[in-house]
This record gives C-alpha cells, structure tokens and sequence, in this order.
C-alpha cells in the first residue's frame, strides 16, 4: 500500500515537471518555428501525462458515483496519497464527495481520519467544505477527540477548525445526529444549496408571505 502511495507521489512530480516545462517552452514559442514545434511537442506529453494519470481517480469517480463499492480503494489511496499537481484539488473534492454519498466507509474509518486530520493540519482551503462532508461521514468518538487535540496555535488556525466543526455538525444534523454522538431531538433541517441550514416548515407553520408583484423588479 505505501508503494501505491509512493507511486502516486512520483507520478504527480512527473506530471508538475512537465507542466513546468509547458510553460518554459510556451515562454520562448515565438521565438522560432523550431521553439513552436518544441512548445507543441511538451504540451502534448502533458497531455497525454495528465489522462494517464487520472484515468484510475476518474474511473474510480464515476464507479462510485453509479453506486459501485469496488473502487473505494483506489479513492482512499489518492487522499492518503495527497498529491500536489495539476488538477489535483479538483480531484480530491471530487473523491471526497463521492465517498461521503455512496459506499460504506467502516473498513476505512480509520485510513479516513488520517485524511481529515491531514487536511486540518496541511489546509487547503477550497477543500474545507469537501473535507468536512467527509469527515461526517466517518464521524465518531475517535475522529471527534483527533479534531479536539488539533493544536491552533494561530487565531486563523482556530477559526478554521471552528469552521470545519460548523459544517460537519450541519452535515450530521441532517441525518439526526449530532458530533457528540447523541441523536438530535431539535426540529429537523436541511441544508439549502450554499451550506446554510433551515428549518423545514412544519404543518402548523404559517406559509411564507410572498412579494406582491408591483414589488417585483423588472427590466
């Protein structure tokens, strides 16, 4: 397993070398017609290099996404690998996403925590949200004294794990739950399109007052 990880790790150091060489040789294409053909012939390696590498992750995704378990390894081996290069945020977002809405994750809790605890002390901070989704998917008593023991030595460290346990404590209140493990009791939520919780109406709630028309702006 870490030679899968080690070798994940090499391939996208490949991938950021020719990426860094696509935009050398971009630099000086105009220089020659030789320095254009040179230009051409690194982007398509780069090309080529960037499907290569992700065909496994993009196969994994969609299998996933079709409700498909066998590929949760492959998934878990890219995060536990975290590389840094060309699209890679892109595709960690997508695999975290991916894994917190379909498969069962018991035999990756803890290979998962590992995850979530990388990304709190490595942030990134587009994943943030990503991260927290998937961390209330394997949320539990160890994952919760993990977070807890994170050390915040920074105002903007503390504000971030602040933030990331507002977003799993949304994540778990909506599946009744809440991050100290006991069942949530309060009126049931939803999470609307930006991550903001409301309360769903209940039926001896008044209907909301709509906009007379006059009010409307037009254009």
């Amino acid at each position: 397993m870490t030679r899968i990880r080690s070798g994940i790790t090499a391939r996208a150091a490949e991938l950021e070398r020719l990426h860094a060489d696509v935009h050398r040789l971009w630099a000086r294409r105009s220089l020659s017609a030789d320095q254009w053909d040179a230009w051409a012939r690194g982007a398509d390696r780069f090309d080529l290099a960037v499907r290569d590498f992700y065909s496994p992750f993009d196969h994994a995704a969609k299998a996933l996404r079709s409700g498909e378990t066998q590929e949760v390894e492959t998934a878990v081996q890219f995060l536990e690998a975290d590389p840094w290069c060309f699209r890679s945020g892109y595709m960690k977002a997508e695999l975290m996403h991916r894994l917190a809405n379909g498969p069962d994750l018991d035999t990756h809790h803890h290979r998962l925590h590992d995850v979530v605890g990388r990304r709190l002390t490595d942030p990134q901070p587009r994943l943030l949200r990503h991260t927290a989704r998937l961390a209330a998917a394997v949320w539990d008593d160890d994952l919760h004294q993990r977070v807890d023991r994170l050390p915040c030595p920074e105002p903007a460290r503390t504000h971030q794990v602040q933030l990331f346990l507002h977003l799993v404590e949304q994540r778990l209140r909506t599946e009744g739950r809440t991050l100290d493990g006991c069942p949530d009791h309060r009126p049931p939520t939803a999470l609307t399109m930006r991550g903001r919780v409301v309360r769903r109406a209940g039926p001896g709630d008044r209907p909301a007052r709509l906009r007379p028309p006059e009010w409307r702006r037009t254009i």
